[in-house]
């Protein structure tokens, strides 16, 4: 007969009763004691010939962290595990690497093991994390909340790491400040449609760094934003299939790190206005006869930006005149390539030389709120569109994209 009785998760014990013939019998009982540190046995039998036998036992793995210099008691350890050796810092300068303009980080937890709770990073930021498991991948769990500020984060998290048994891992984990962008996207009119939308983070150089969703209720968040500043935009791409413009076009963002969350101004979104092709379109296909005076633009930019140009007195480039018989009929709805979109005109009209010094022809430009966009050849259908910015050069294609156009 067997009996097994548990106290709690930490004791347990088992109790055996043997009998055979001869009346012979004999009575065995054993006790364990599950400690964090420890595991502790008791044991006892006795049969009919007054034989007794009593036994203790403790069973421990003994680990020495030399960043504290002190010895660590764990039932947890053996030598088939291995060991995780790390050091965090804030990374002031983001290079990743610990250098003079650094500083160590104290006080960080980490998961995922229960038996790591109680560890945390001294004041040289180093930590030693015994017992993880051989030859199967690890993810480590990063807690700052008891740090000097909340808000900091591994610039790197979603790794793994695997060892050996006896083995020990070193690793530097770079943090810096993380803020928690997020905002709300508003539609002006019931008639627009616009669900999911893509949002967009920009960096100095105009790269899209970061890119996520909107919700169902146009609620989007940015998670982990580094310091530095940035463009926050709306996806320019899912506007112009959609006909819609988004007022303001971005908003800056300086961040330094002293703000966990971050609520930015509204998005509007609109219906895009339609302008006359005569006031909106300008099409340049003989760019070998731009030339750089210093006048207003004619015919083509009779709009409003003209009073702008001639404010300002910049040198501009004259247009061929509308009676020109190179200048490129517009259909009614085109498909094109836009590659460029600037608030200062002097500057777009400076793109569209440097295009020209690539012998690339079919080149226009277009005025929407205040933006001149620059945009390469036009095309019957999507098809033939892509065809045709795969053979652009690879400064021109990288940020190039197709768009619909309709006059």
């Amino acid at each position: 007969m067997n009996l097994n009785w548990r106290a709690s998760n930490q004791l347990n014990s088992n109790m055996t009763v043997e009998y055979q013939t001869g009346s012979k019998y004999q009575i065995s009982n054993f006790l364990s004691w599950r400690r964090d540190d420890y595991n502790l046995t008791f044991a006892t039998s006795y049969s009919n010939n007054n034989h007794w036998q009593l036994s203790l036992g403790i069973n421990f793995a003994l680990d020495y962290d030399y960043h504290n210099q002190l010895f660590n008691l764990k039932n947890t350890y053996s030598p088939a595990t291995g060991t995780l050796d790390l050091f965090t810092f804030i990374d002031n300068n983001k290079n990743a690497l610990y250098d003079e303009y650094d500083e160590e980080l104290e006080n960080v937890k980490f998961g995922s093991y229960p038996y790591w709770n109680n560890t945390s990073t001294n004041k040289h930021g180093t930590a030693y994390l015994p017992g993880t498991a051989a030859n199967s991948p690890v993810k480590v769990y990063f807690n700052t909340e008891n740090t000097q500020a909340p808000q900091l984060k591994a610039i790197h998290e979603n790794f793994k790491f695997y060892t050996h048994p006896g083995g020990i891992i070193s690793l530097d984990i770079p943090f810096n400040y993380a803020t928690v962008v997020e905002g709300i996207i508003a539609l002006t009119e019931k008639s627009v449609s616009a669900k999911f939308i893509p949002m967009q983070i920009l960096n100095s150089k105009n790269q899209v760094i970061q890119q996520v969703t909107a919700d169902i209720d146009n609620e989007y968040y940015f998670s982990k934003v580094w310091p530095g500043k940035y463009k926050l935009r709306i996806d320019p791409e899912y506007l112009n299939k959609k006909d819609l413009q988004s007022n303001p076009i971005f908003i800056p963002l300086k961040l330094n790190g002293d703000e966990e969350f971050l609520k930015v101004t509204e998005f509007n979104i609109s219906p895009e206005t339609k302008k006359s092709v005569k006031s909106s379109i300008t099409h340049i296909t003989a760019v070998k006869a731009l030339t750089e005076v210093t006048q207003p633009l004619v015919n083509s930019y009779k709009s409003k930006i003209t009073n702008y140009i001639h404010k300002a007195k910049l040198k501009t480039a004259s247009i061929l005149p509308s009676n020109s018989q190179n200048i490129y009929t517009v259909k009614n709805t085109v498909f094109s390539i836009q590659v460029g979109a600037y608030s200062d005109l002097k500057y777009c009209i400076s793109k569209i030389n440097e295009l020209s010094q690539l012998n690339l022809s079919d080149i226009f430009s277009k005025q929407v709120n205040n933006f001149c966009k620059i945009y390469m050849g036009q095309y019957t259908d999507e098809t033939t569109a892509r065809v045709a910015i795969r053979n652009l050069p690879k400064s021109i294609k990288k940020g190039g994209f197709i768009v619909r156009l309709q006059f």
